[in-house]
Order: structure tokens, then C-alpha cells, then sequence
């Protein structure tokens, strides 16, 4: 392999990795290129039946540089990663182009986010950034050509088995030298030498120095050969002259010492072929060695990037696992609230948002109730001052803050002593369950101190009843204080499992509170076996009617009604829940 590898071509030239989204950007910044005299390389060079992963590799690594075109689709092209990925491990200039928005620069490989990018969107100057472009291609021009071209040398010498025949010689091998010195010269800037390229400039140095060293060795044997032949033949000749009779007597002696020197002459002939024979031995297995050395190199290597690639994918795969099981937790979650809020609103004889109700100098407003007693009722308000100020202040203050802001502070504090027996339980006028305002002697007063249950009051709380922010509020506050009685449901009730038990025992809890519902269900388990929920559901029910009849007759057949509706509505399912 004689030719020399530092014959430029006519232009640069830049392989372009790419989505086939992209082709058309491609195509027009090739032609662009093209006319400032770099030439691009890619898949549009394939042709049918062609072994397009080799071809592409080749084109690759012959080339002075890559540019990578970022957008959405070549950052998940398996094919570009790849591309990009060979150009790294060979050290060659990555020059990434800008082309469409790709999220957040962090999810980018670092080999993208180093070097300083050419922005080529449809907002940016094309012409004016191919330029910077093709400036960047052609920095250390002249190297990063001899090493596009070392790179195929040194591949095709290894894929034939390293071959001696495959090495450089002379011209080629002598500026094969000089590129790897100036490259290593400024090891911070492109291109650098590879591995496998500094092997293959070696070995074809360590081969030329071998054949010269056996050439020179040669010359030195017949050398001396010739000077001894030389001596010998002089003392032989003076011995003739000045012994002529001697020679004669020793004739037969001298064939034979002239036998023995021969023999001796072969025996250190076949000594030196012996030497010879241990030497080539000696350099092959240094040479093996060295091989092997640079193999384990590269598997090491190797190995320690599908380590770093599985870590990531171990990584990956865990956060995967915890967003799945977070999910699972939410949907749970989100499903326990629904099926609260849709047994709060399967009411047609309870309480709804709007409900205002009156205790002496008590209220209770709302789907709860929210009281003035508990100070719960301030708790909502509260919340709602907090999201929709200007909301409260019209509803509560009639636009006045300083109503608005007493009537916080007057539930967080009532000032007059609570009567905790509804008024609807005095007066047998009223509807079954209906909560109404009491009617006081004292004429009607804006002040809310003792008088939330007179009008203006009961009105503006009805009228924030109507508000979605509010409505939102209260379903918040009792999904959370039933979503507790729900988990404790599951410890003492296991034997209620369906969609329509758990909103039965939800309904129940909401309207004797949680103590009572769960002795209700305690009483009704112990009276004897059942032979499955729903019969269980039904003596739980003639227990707490039973109940109710005995402290609170007039209301007993409506909350009769309500029980056997949650045993035989249809809006719920007999299905066990999967939480």
C-alpha cells in the first residue's frame, strides 16, 4: 500500500445525519454547501441492494465531519443516535445544526451539547448561518482529511487480518508520521487519532524498520565472510611458498581439517537460521501481545459504556416504575373521592349545597352540615375567603370588607350559647329533614354576631350555596373527612367489598357520623350469620331505623326511604372494588 494518504480532494466533505422528517431541509442545505464548496454525503448516495449499514459507515468515517440535525424525530431515530455515536468513538468533528424545537437541552447527548450549534430554523438567516457552517467544516481542513482517509486505511488493514501487505509504506508511511505528530501536538482541538489508527501507523513503522534491520544484517554476514576468505587465503599462500614440501605431506590433513570446517561452517549456518527462525518467533508473540493488549483495551471500553447504558436503563426502568406506581396510587385515590361525592349527591331527601338549617343561635349550612358549634363551618369559609375574595366580599359584606372579614370572626369565635336541637325538631309543620331559619322576635339585623340564622344571612349563604368555587370546597373538606372513615372501613368491615356496601356504609357514617355507623355495624354482625353482604346491608339498616324511631319518629320513615334506596338503586354496582 504504497499511495499516499495525503492527496486532498477537490472539496470538503460532511456527512449529514438526519430524520427522513427532514429530507427536504437536507436536500436544500446540500445544495447550499455545495455551491460554497463543500460536499455532503448521506443515505441519498445508496443505491438498491446495497448493504446500506456499510456504505453509510464508510461514508461516515471518510468524512472531514458530521452534522447532526436536531429535531424531535432524529433525537429518538435509533439510526441517528448510532451514526452520531460512530463519529464520537472515531474522535470526528460533531457539528450540530438547530433545525426544529426539540424541548429541553438537558435530554440531549453531551456530544450535541458541546460545540457551538448552527441555528437553522424557519425564523433564522439561512445563508448567513450555512457560511458559519461551512467555516466550521473546514477548520483543520487539511487533518481532518488525512484522518477521514487513515481511518478507512486502518479499517481495511483490520478487517483483513492485519495484513502486512495492508500497511503503509515510504511516502504514505513517512505522512502518515507527520499527521499523527501534529495531531498530537494540540490534543485539544479535531481531529485526534484513534486507537486503531495509532496501531496501524506503528505497525507499519515497526515493519519498515524490521525489513531494514534484516537487509543491513545481510550485508554484515558476507562482509565478514569475504575478510575471512581473504585472511585465510593470504596465510595459505605465504604458507605454500615458504613450505611447498610441508604442504605436500600435509595435503591429507588439510582435507580434512578443510572437511571438519566445513561442517562446522553448516552447523553455525543452521545456528544462525535457528536465531534467525527465534527472533521472527519473539517479535510475532510481542506483537500478539500487543494486539491483545489494545483488545482488552477496547473491550474494556465497551464495557464500561453498555454499564453506563444499563445503568441508565435500570434507572429509567425504576422511575418508569415508580410513575406507574404513583399513578395506580392516584387513580385509587381519585376513585375513592368519586364514589364519596357520587353518594353525597344520590340525595333526594338530604342535604345539598344550598341547604341552611338553624339551631337557637346556631347554623348549619351545606352537604356536611358545617356548623357553627364544630367551628367547621368557619373552616369553609375561610378556604372560600382565601380562593375568591371579591366573591366573599359581595356575597357576605355586600361589598363591605369589614362585614365580610366579621363574619370570619365571628364562626371562629360565636359569642352566643348553642342549642344543639334543630328547630325542625320543634315544629311538626316543618318537612321531613328540611332545615329551616328561625324566626326570632328581635327585628332583622345586618350584624352577624348570634344572627347567622335570620336573614340577610340565610339568604347570602343559600346564594354562595350556588358559587362552583364554594361547592368545589365543601366536596374537598368531606371527601377527606369520610376518605379516613373509608380506610377504617377496611379494617372493621372487611366483609364489605362492593361498590354499593362501601357507599351504604359512606351514607350511613354521613348521617349518624362514623362512631355510630360503625357500631351499627358491629351490633348487626354480632346478632348472627349472614349468608352474604347484602343481607348484612339489610339488617344494618333496620338497626339504625330502629334507632332513629326510638329518639326521632317523624324522621324515621324517610331515613327508611334512604336506606332501602342505597340497597336497590341501580346507580350503584354489586361488583367488588379493587380498593
Amino acid at each position: 500500500m504504497n499511495q499516499s494518504l495525503m492527496q486532498p480532494s477537490a472539496e470538503a466533505v460532511a456527512f449529514i445525519s438526519y430524520a427522513r422528517e427532514d429530507r427536504a431541509f437536507v436536500f436544500a442545505l446540500r445544495d447550499s454547501l455545495k455551491t460554497q464548496g463543500v460536499d455532503s454525503v448521506g443515505d441519498w448516495l445508496l443505491t438498491p441492494g446495497q448493504k446500506y449499514e456499510v456504505r453509510l459507515r464508510e461514508l461516515n468515517l471518510s468524512s472531514q465531519a458530521l452534522v447532526f440535525i436536531i429535531s424531535p424525530d432524529s433525537l429518538k431515530s435509533e439510526a441517528c443516535l448510532n451514526e452520531l455515536a460512530l463519529a464520537v468513538e472515531n474522535k470526528k468533528q460533531v457539528l450540530p445544526v438547530s433545525r426544529r424545537d426539540h424541548g429541553e437541552d438537558k435530554n440531549l447527548d453531551s456530544a450535541l451539547r458541546a460545540p457551538q450549534w448552527t441555528f437553522l430554523r424557519e425564523a433564522d438567516d439561512f445563508e448567513t448561518n450555512v457560511k458559519g457552517l461551512v467555516k466550521a467544516i473546514n477548520t483543520d481542513f487539511d487533518l481532518m482529511q488525512t484522518h477521514g482517509r487513515l481511518l478507512l486505511a486502518a479499517e481495511n488493514w483490520n478487517n483483513n487480518g492485519r495484513n502486512r501487505s495492508y500497511l503503509l509504506r515510504k511516502d504514505g508511511l513517512r505522512e502518515a508520521e507527520s499527521w499523527l505528530a501534529r495531531t498530537s501536538a494540540q490534543p485539544d482541538k479535531l481531529p485526534q487519532p484513534t486507537p486503531l489508527e495509532i496501531e496501524f501507523i506503528f505497525s507499519g513503522r515497526r515493519a519498515r524498520s524490521q525489513a531494514a534491520r534484516i537487509a543491513l544484517g545481510a550485508v554484515l554476514a558476507i562482509t565478514l565472510t569475504l575478510t575471512v576468505l581473504t585472511i585465510v587465503a593470504f596465510a595459505q599462500r605465504s604458507r605454500a611458498i615458504g613450505f611447498a614440501k610441508e604442504a605436500q605431506a600435509q595435503t591429507i590433513l588439510a582435507n580434512k581439517n578443510e572437511t571438519k570446517a566445513l561442517a562446522n561452517a553448516e552447523e553455525a549456518e543452521k545456528q544462525k537460521m535457528v536465531a534467525q527462525a527465534k527472533a521472527i518467533e519473539a517479535e510475532q508473540q510481542r506483537q500478539r501481545a500487543e494486539d491483545n493488549l489494545t483488545e482488552a483495551k477496547r473491550q474494556q471500553t465497551i464495557a464500561k459504556a453498555n454499564e453506563v447504558k444499563a445503568n441508565h436503563n435500570a434507572a429509567e426502568a425504576r422511575k418508569q416504575q415508580m410513575a406507574a406506581e404513583e399513578n395506580a396510587r392516584r387513580a385509587v385515590e381519585v376513585g375513592k373521592r368519586r364514589l364519596m361525592v357520587a353518594t353525597l349527591l344520590l340525595n333526594p331527601e338530604g342535604y345539598s349545597f344550598t341547604s341552611v338549617g338553624s339551631q337557637n343561635h346556631d347554623l348549619d349550612f351545606g352537604i356536611r352540615p358545617w356548623s357553627l358549634r364544630d367551628k367547621s363551618l368557619n373552616g369553609i369559609l375561610g378556604k372560600f375567603q382565601a380562593e375568591q375574595p371579591e366573591t366573599f366580599t359581595r356575597i357576605f359584606g355586600g361589598g363591605d370588607a369589614s362585614l365580610a372579614r366579621r363574619v370570619l370572626d365571628y364562626t371562629a369565635n360565636p359569642s352566643a350559647e348553642l342549642d344543639d336541637i334543630f328547630i325542625s325538631n320543634k315544629n311538626p309543620a316543618c318537612a321531613d329533614n328540611e332545615r329551616v331559619a328561625m324566626k326570632d322576635t328581635e327585628p332583622p339585623t345586618d350584624s352577624p354576631e348570634g344572627n347567622l340564622n335570620r336573614e340577610p344571612w340565610v339568604s347570602r349563604f343559600k346564594e354562595a350555596g350556588t358559587e362552583p368555587t364554594f361547592q368545589a370546597i365543601q366536596l374537598r373538606e368531606y371527601s377527606d373527612l369520610y376518605l379516613k372513615f373509608e380506610n377504617e372501613l377496611l379494617q372493621f368491615a372487611p366483609e364489605i367489598k362492593t361498590e354499593r356496601g362501601v357507599a351504604f356504609m359512606l351514607d350511613l357514617a354521613f348521617n349518624v357520623g362514623t362512631r355510630n355507623a360503625k357500631n351499627y355495624f358491629l351490633q348487626a354482625k354480632a346478632a348472627g350469620p349472614t349468608q352474604n353482604e347484602i343481607e348484612l346491608l339489610r339488617r344494618i339498616a333496620e338497626i339504625s331505623v330502629e334507632h332513629i324511631r326510638r329518639r326521632f319518629s317523624r324522621i324515621a320513615p324517610g331515613i327508611s326511604r334512604r336506606r332501602q334506596m342505597f340497597l336497590t338503586t341501580p346507580f350503584f354496582s354489586d361488583k367488588e372494588l379493587g380498593f
